[in-house]
């Protein structure tokens, strides 16, 4: 009896143990949560510029003095808006049954509709005191009667964008890795106001297409891109004080260039010309670091890019092809309405002109260039700049400069350029045959 009961103690510890196996390694269950995408940015930009050049007489001044408070010559004021939204849905697959890491390991995929409009104005400005009141009046100029009240010279470009992005993540712990494929298409147009009543403007349509590898934690990103660019357009001016040209700019503002062309295809009048028709390819390489969060961050990034622009000109018959490359390194930094803004590059440039004679021109361009700009300077930052660019140059003589004290000096840029002979362009334009 004794022997019985112990011998059925042991069977029920075994069906207890196998139970219990049983439970650890079952079939990992593979579960769908739904979630939504959404991301954006939008963001403001203003500088401006004061017109007025400072002269020096290099035999009585050695080191030349910035002169701070001399607006004669006037402004050039740039103010614009970018914005950007992408919303969708998305889907996050994960196991919910592994043990230790691994069950937090999870695979995400999104799809979402963008849409990008931005929009900048370039106005001039004779004093100080009417910048304000431009900020607050201007606005894209939807009918003829608006623009003939600009200023020669002062523009708009804006643009309009619209796509599908598509992502996918795999990572834990709000760290992940995946691509992402962005493919949008829109319009780009610039008006600038021309003399005695008369406005260019050229309208494009735009495609582009973004493939990118991302690496990054909730704080952190990192990115390698290639981003393919492909626009095609064309141009007219027209002469506002003709009711039939203002009928023509306003349909080519709405995208219908119907008007236009008719306008311009007419012997009998000159009040629409048509300009020259314009075709553009360009592919960038971008490699991409970002620390921070919406509206404060800091960026580093590593582009090399190839580009193509051919205008065909309807007023002399003339052919103007473009063949560019360059490396650029920069950073962006944004503390809400505060921007700050490195470059440093390499660029070079074949252009090929023919004219009806069939006659060819080459013109060749090598040039390095470096700047710095911040909407929010002070003679201490501008100064700091300066000692960077002297450090990056060598050129301690020429770009010496004593900077008056002010604690701010609201739009602040230092640019450089130095031009290179050709054999030099030669080499760059050979380095960047293997983007193509």
């Amino acid at each position: 009896m004794r022997m019985k009961m112990v011998k059925d103690l042991f069977i029920l510890l075994g069906l207890s143990c196998n139970l219990y196996a049983a439970e650890i390694v079952q079939t990992p269950k593979l579960k769908a949560t739904l979630d939504v995408l959404v991301f954006g940015d939008i963001d403001f930009s203003r500088k401006t510029v004061n017109l007025t050049p400072y002269e020096y007489n290099d035999t009585l001044d050695k080191t030349p003095t910035l002169t701070l408070d001399n607006y004669s010559d006037g402004f050039m004021l740039s103010h614009g808006l970018n914005f950007d939204l992408g919303v969708g849905p998305g889907v996050s697959l994960y196991f919910d049954n592994i043990p230790g890491l691994g069950g937090n390991l999870s695979q995400y995929l999104g799809l979402a509709l963008v849409a990008e409009k931005s929009v900048e104005f370039t106005s001039l400005v004779d004093h100080k005191e009417d910048i304000k009141r431009v900020l607050k009046e201007k606005r894209i100029p939807w009918k003829g009667q608006q623009i003939l009240t600009w200023r020669e010279g002062e523009s708009v470009f804006y643009q309009t964008t619209g796509g599908i992005a598509i992502s996918a993540r795999f990572g834990a712990f709000y760290t992940g890795v995946g691509p992402t494929l962005i493919v949008a298409g829109g319009w780009q147009t610039y008006i600038e106001k021309m003399d005695n009543g008369n406005v260019f403007v050229q309208l494009m349509r735009a495609k582009i297409a973004d493939t990118r590898l991302v690496a990054g934690t909730l704080l952190a990103e990192v990115s390698a891109s290639v981003i393919k660019e492909l626009s095609k357009g064309i141009s007219f001016a027209f002469d506002l004080n003709n009711d039939d040209a203002a009928h023509g700019y306003e349909e080519m503002l709405k995208g219908n260039i119907v008007p236009a062309q008719l306008l311009a295809a007419d012997s009998e009048q000159n009040s629409v010309v048509s300009v020259e028709r314009t075709l553009h390819l360009k592919k960038r390489h971008v490699r991409r670091f970002s620390v921070g969060i919406p509206f404060l961050y800091f960026t580093t990034s590593k582009e090399k890019y190839s580009d193509y622009v051919k205008k065909d000109s309807f007023l002399d018959g003339s052919t103007r092809e473009v063949y560019a490359g360059g490396i650029v390194k920069g950073s962006t930094g944004r503390a809400i309405t505060l921007h700050r803004y490195t470059r440093e590059g390499f660029y070079s440039a074949l252009e090929l002109h023919s004219n009806i004679d069939k006659k060819d021109n080459l013109d060749y361009l090598g040039r390095y260039n470096w700047s710095y700009s911040t909407d929010h300077g002070s003679s201490k930052k501008l100064g700091r700049a300066l000692r960077r660019l002297i450090k990056k140059t060598g050129l301690l003589n020429d770009l010496a400069v004593n900077v008056p004290k002010a604690n701010k000096l609201k739009y602040t840029s230092v640019a450089f350029d130095l031009n290179f002979p050709q054999t030099f362009v030669d080499y760059l334009l050979l380095g960047n045959q293997g983007m193509s």
